[in-house]
Protein backbone atom coordinates (compact mmCIF):
# COMPACT_ATOMS: atom_id res chain seq x y z
CA UNK A 1 0.00 0.00 0.00
CA UNK A 2 1.21 3.42 -0.43
CA UNK A 3 0.09 6.99 0.01
CA UNK A 4 0.94 10.85 -1.49
CA UNK A 5 -0.63 14.13 -1.40
CA UNK A 6 -1.55 16.34 -3.57
CA UNK A 7 -4.05 19.80 -3.81
CA UNK A 8 -5.32 18.93 -0.22
CA UNK A 9 -6.11 15.27 -0.69
CA UNK A 10 -4.29 11.88 0.51
CA UNK A 11 -4.42 9.22 -1.97
CA UNK A 12 -4.68 5.91 -0.40
CA UNK A 13 -3.96 3.40 -2.99
CA UNK A 14 -4.80 -0.11 -2.63
CA UNK A 15 -2.42 -2.69 -3.05
CA UNK A 16 -2.35 -6.54 -2.88
CA UNK A 17 0.28 -8.08 -1.05
CA UNK A 18 1.55 -11.51 -1.01
CA UNK A 19 0.73 -14.18 1.24
CA UNK A 20 3.40 -16.64 1.62
CA UNK A 21 2.11 -20.15 1.83
CA UNK A 22 3.49 -22.81 5.30
CA UNK A 23 2.31 -26.00 4.76
CA UNK A 24 4.44 -28.38 7.50
CA UNK A 25 4.23 -32.65 6.64
CA UNK A 26 2.08 -34.50 9.23
CA UNK A 27 3.29 -36.20 11.69
CA UNK A 28 3.54 -39.72 9.73
CA UNK A 29 5.15 -37.98 7.07
CA UNK A 30 7.78 -36.81 9.49
CA UNK A 31 8.10 -40.33 10.31
CA UNK A 32 8.78 -41.61 7.51
CA UNK A 33 11.88 -39.77 6.57
CA UNK A 34 13.63 -41.98 9.59
CA UNK A 35 14.10 -44.84 7.69
CA UNK A 36 15.46 -45.41 4.16
CA UNK A 37 13.02 -48.02 3.37
CA UNK A 38 9.84 -45.12 3.77
CA UNK A 39 11.41 -42.31 1.98
CA UNK A 40 12.10 -44.65 -1.28
CA UNK A 41 8.40 -45.29 -0.69
CA UNK A 42 7.20 -41.45 0.02
CA UNK A 43 9.59 -41.04 -3.74
CA UNK A 44 8.11 -44.02 -5.37
CA UNK A 45 4.73 -42.34 -4.31
CA UNK A 46 4.82 -38.15 -4.28
CA UNK A 47 1.96 -36.73 -3.46
CA UNK A 48 0.58 -35.01 -6.31
CA UNK A 49 -0.50 -31.18 -5.96
CA UNK A 50 -2.74 -29.03 -7.97
CA UNK A 51 -2.33 -25.28 -7.68
CA UNK A 52 -5.15 -23.10 -9.71
CA UNK A 53 -3.90 -19.45 -9.91
CA UNK A 54 -7.03 -16.82 -10.40
CA UNK A 55 -4.94 -15.13 -12.96
CA UNK A 56 -2.24 -15.87 -15.74
CA UNK A 57 1.23 -16.83 -15.39
CA UNK A 58 2.64 -12.96 -16.28
CA UNK A 59 0.50 -11.52 -13.62
CA UNK A 60 3.26 -10.03 -11.40
CA UNK A 61 2.59 -11.99 -8.16
CA UNK A 62 2.34 -15.48 -10.21
CA UNK A 63 5.74 -16.38 -9.92
CA UNK A 64 6.12 -15.19 -6.23
CA UNK A 65 3.46 -17.26 -5.22
CA UNK A 66 5.08 -20.24 -6.94
CA UNK A 67 8.97 -19.26 -5.22
CA UNK A 68 6.58 -19.57 -2.18
CA UNK A 69 4.15 -22.83 -2.72
CA UNK A 70 7.83 -24.54 -3.73
CA UNK A 71 9.60 -23.24 -0.55
CA UNK A 72 7.94 -26.30 1.19
CA UNK A 73 6.80 -28.21 -1.35
CA UNK A 74 10.07 -28.89 -3.56
CA UNK A 75 9.86 -30.97 -6.78
CA UNK A 76 11.85 -33.48 -5.39
CA UNK A 77 9.11 -34.52 -3.12
CA UNK A 78 5.99 -33.19 -4.48
CA UNK A 79 4.86 -33.31 -8.15
CA UNK A 80 3.10 -30.02 -8.72
CA UNK A 81 0.89 -28.74 -12.09
CA UNK A 82 -0.57 -25.51 -12.58
CA UNK A 83 -3.60 -24.34 -13.76
CA UNK A 84 -4.19 -20.60 -14.58
CA UNK A 85 -8.09 -19.65 -14.97
CA UNK A 86 -6.73 -16.02 -15.91
CA UNK A 87 -9.74 -14.30 -14.27
CA UNK A 88 -8.11 -10.85 -13.69
CA UNK A 89 -8.02 -10.03 -17.46
CA UNK A 90 -11.77 -11.63 -17.84
CA UNK A 91 -14.02 -12.85 -16.15
CA UNK A 92 -17.88 -14.11 -16.74
CA UNK A 93 -19.71 -17.20 -17.24
CA UNK A 94 -18.90 -18.09 -20.02
CA UNK A 95 -14.94 -17.99 -19.15
CA UNK A 96 -15.82 -19.73 -16.08
CA UNK A 97 -18.06 -22.41 -17.69
CA UNK A 98 -14.61 -23.04 -20.51
CA UNK A 99 -12.18 -23.44 -18.03
CA UNK A 100 -14.61 -25.40 -15.83
CA UNK A 101 -15.45 -27.96 -18.79
CA UNK A 102 -11.09 -28.20 -19.58
CA UNK A 103 -10.56 -28.79 -16.07
CA UNK A 104 -13.00 -32.02 -15.38
CA UNK A 105 -11.63 -33.45 -18.75
CA UNK A 106 -8.39 -33.64 -17.84
CA UNK A 107 -9.32 -34.50 -14.27
CA UNK A 108 -11.06 -37.43 -16.20
CA UNK A 109 -7.56 -38.42 -17.80
CA UNK A 110 -5.33 -38.43 -15.05
CA UNK A 111 -4.50 -39.72 -11.01
CA UNK A 112 -6.47 -37.87 -8.43
CA UNK A 113 -4.88 -34.93 -6.90
CA UNK A 114 -3.67 -35.47 -3.15
CA UNK A 115 -4.46 -31.11 -2.51
CA UNK A 116 -5.52 -28.41 -4.40
CA UNK A 117 -4.15 -25.03 -3.88
CA UNK A 118 -6.12 -22.07 -4.83
CA UNK A 119 -4.49 -18.33 -5.02
CA UNK A 120 -6.53 -15.26 -4.34
CA UNK A 121 -10.51 -15.03 -4.48
CA UNK A 122 -11.61 -16.18 -7.73
CA UNK A 123 -9.54 -20.20 -7.31
CA UNK A 124 -10.91 -20.07 -4.05
CA UNK A 125 -14.35 -19.77 -5.16
CA UNK A 126 -14.09 -21.92 -8.35
CA UNK A 127 -12.85 -24.97 -6.24
CA UNK A 128 -15.30 -24.35 -3.15
CA UNK A 129 -18.20 -23.95 -5.51
CA UNK A 130 -17.04 -27.26 -7.91
CA UNK A 131 -15.48 -29.39 -5.12
CA UNK A 132 -18.08 -32.03 -5.14
CA UNK A 133 -17.69 -32.91 -8.98
CA UNK A 134 -14.37 -32.17 -8.98
CA UNK A 135 -12.50 -32.76 -5.93
CA UNK A 136 -14.48 -34.68 -3.34
CA UNK A 137 -12.06 -36.22 -1.29
CA UNK A 138 -9.65 -33.42 -1.63
CA UNK A 139 -8.28 -31.41 0.80
CA UNK A 140 -8.36 -27.67 -0.68
CA UNK A 141 -5.74 -25.49 0.61
CA UNK A 142 -6.21 -21.24 -0.07
CA UNK A 143 -3.86 -18.26 -0.09
CA UNK A 144 -3.95 -14.60 -0.65
CA UNK A 145 -7.99 -14.10 -0.10
CA UNK A 146 -8.71 -10.71 -0.42
CA UNK A 147 -12.39 -10.91 1.07
CA UNK A 148 -12.55 -11.71 4.54
CA UNK A 149 -15.88 -12.75 5.27
CA UNK A 150 -15.94 -15.53 2.72
CA UNK A 151 -12.28 -16.53 3.76
CA UNK A 152 -14.15 -16.75 7.67
CA UNK A 153 -17.02 -18.34 6.21
CA UNK A 154 -14.71 -21.43 5.20
CA UNK A 155 -14.06 -21.88 8.37
CA UNK A 156 -17.06 -24.42 8.66
CA UNK A 157 -16.52 -26.36 5.41
CA UNK A 158 -14.99 -29.66 5.93
CA UNK A 159 -11.40 -30.18 3.93
CA UNK A 160 -11.09 -26.50 3.44
CA UNK A 161 -8.19 -24.26 5.31
CA UNK A 162 -5.91 -21.26 4.35
CA UNK A 163 -4.98 -18.36 5.02
CA UNK A 164 -6.04 -14.33 3.98
CA UNK A 165 -4.08 -11.65 2.57
CA UNK A 166 -4.43 -8.71 5.71
CA UNK A 167 -3.71 -5.32 4.45
CA UNK A 168 -2.65 -2.90 7.18
CA UNK A 169 -4.81 -0.48 6.43
CA UNK A 170 -5.73 0.97 10.34
CA UNK A 171 -1.47 1.11 10.35
CA UNK A 172 -0.91 3.09 7.20
CA UNK A 173 -4.04 5.50 8.22
CA UNK A 174 -3.18 6.41 11.29
CA UNK A 175 0.78 6.60 10.14
CA UNK A 176 -0.11 9.57 7.31
CA UNK A 177 -2.14 10.57 10.01
CA UNK A 178 1.31 11.23 11.45
CA UNK A 179 3.12 12.19 8.68
CA UNK A 180 0.48 14.60 7.12
CA UNK A 181 -1.36 15.87 9.81
CA UNK A 182 -2.90 18.61 8.63
CA UNK A 183 -4.53 16.51 5.53
CA UNK A 184 -8.00 15.38 6.45
CA UNK A 185 -9.53 14.09 3.02
CA UNK A 186 -8.38 10.56 1.43
CA UNK A 187 -8.90 9.52 -1.93
CA UNK A 188 -9.76 5.80 -2.56
CA UNK A 189 -7.94 4.35 -5.30
CA UNK A 190 -8.85 0.83 -6.16
CA UNK A 191 -10.24 -1.13 -9.37
CA UNK A 192 -13.13 -3.43 -9.97
CA UNK A 193 -11.43 -6.95 -9.42
CA UNK A 194 -12.30 -9.13 -6.75
CA UNK A 195 -9.25 -8.38 -4.79
CA UNK A 196 -9.60 -4.65 -5.36
CA UNK A 197 -12.80 -4.51 -3.86
CA UNK A 198 -12.25 -7.10 -1.53
CA UNK A 199 -9.29 -4.93 -0.15
CA UNK A 200 -12.21 -2.10 -0.40
CA UNK A 201 -14.92 -3.91 1.96
CA UNK A 202 -12.28 -4.36 4.60
CA UNK A 203 -11.01 -0.83 4.41
CA UNK A 204 -14.87 0.22 4.63
CA UNK A 205 -14.90 -0.94 7.84
CA UNK A 206 -12.56 0.45 9.66
CA UNK A 207 -12.89 3.83 8.20
CA UNK A 208 -15.29 4.30 11.09
CA UNK A 209 -12.35 4.42 13.44
CA UNK A 210 -11.22 7.60 11.78
CA UNK A 211 -14.32 10.28 12.72
CA UNK A 212 -12.21 13.30 12.12
CA UNK A 213 -11.27 11.96 8.24
CA UNK A 214 -13.10 12.13 4.56
CA UNK A 215 -12.97 9.54 2.57
CA UNK A 216 -13.92 9.47 -1.12
CA UNK A 217 -13.65 6.49 -3.37
CA UNK A 218 -12.46 6.51 -6.97
CA UNK A 219 -13.00 2.73 -8.42
CA UNK A 220 -12.36 1.69 -12.14
CA UNK A 221 -15.90 -0.46 -11.14
CA UNK A 222 -17.93 3.01 -12.41
CA UNK A 223 -14.38 4.86 -14.12
CA UNK A 224 -12.98 4.56 -17.58
CA UNK A 225 -8.97 4.92 -16.98
CA UNK A 226 -9.68 8.39 -18.25
CA UNK A 227 -12.27 9.08 -16.25
CA UNK A 228 -9.78 7.61 -13.61
CA UNK A 229 -7.09 10.24 -14.66
CA UNK A 230 -9.46 13.08 -15.32
CA UNK A 231 -10.69 12.72 -11.89
CA UNK A 232 -7.22 13.32 -10.28
CA UNK A 233 -6.16 15.70 -12.53
CA UNK A 234 -8.62 17.82 -11.76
Amino acid sequence: MTFNHANGWLWLILWTPLCLLSLTASPGQAADKTSGFAQESVIAHKPRVLLIYSYHSTFPTSPRVLAGVRSVLPSAEVDLDIEYMDTKRLLDDRVLDLFYQSLSYRLSKIKPYDLILTSDDNALRFAEQHKASLFPDTPIVFLGVNNLEYARSMNGVADITGIIEAPSFDQTITLSQQLFPQRKRFWILVDNTPSGQGDLASLTQIISRFPTLEFEVLSLADLTWNDWLAGIAG
